[in-house]
């Protein structure tokens, strides 16, 4: 019973730290966000870097630093 208790908030916990995906034009719109998860995905590459923010922060990031605002 224990066991199963624990698994369930193992669960609980997990799916409710679920990150809402932003979309590239919301990252190119705030600056200190989007700068923030290309940090965060440059420290933990194997884990985030593929990650849909990930994706799309960079991608923004990208745009900008090349003028395709």
């Amino acid at each position: 019973m224990k066991r199963l208790i624990l698994v369930m908030t193992t669960v609980i916990l997990f799916t409710g730290c679920e990150q809402e995906v932003q979309t590239v034009e919301w990252y190119k719109e705030h600056d200190a966000e989007r700068l923030a998860v290309v940090r965060e995905c440059k420290e933990n590459p194997d884990k985030l870097n593929k990650t849909p923010n990930c994706v799309n922060a960079k991608r923004a990031n990208t745009e900008i630093l090349t003028g395709k605002r």
